[in-house]
């Protein structure tokens, strides 16, 4: 439920169906029917960060935290 506009989803749409880069989720398709919008990415096999991080009881390794930071970083320079 978003309050976002219709050219405000279209353009998010335009945006995000050029991107490619190994960091970033690709959008596979989306679907604006019946007031829905919904946006669909790629399944990611490892899970979200939020699932790793907020795991119970396997904390990350600063080593896995630093590879994730250095991949975050390269998906963020790639954005900009």
């Amino acid at each position: 439920m978003s309050n976002q506009g219709e050219v405000e989803f279209r353009a998010e749409i335009a945006m995000l169906s050029t991107l490619r880069h190994r960091h970033l989720a690709l959008l596979i398709g989306y679907c604006h029917e019946n007031k829905e919008i919904i946006l669909v990415y790629q399944y990611i096999p490892n899970g979200t960060l939020y699932h790793h991080h907020h795991k119970p009881n396997t904390p990350l390794s600063w080593v896995t935290r630093l590879k994730i930071a250095i991949g975050v970083a390269h998906g963020l320079d790639y954005l900009t």
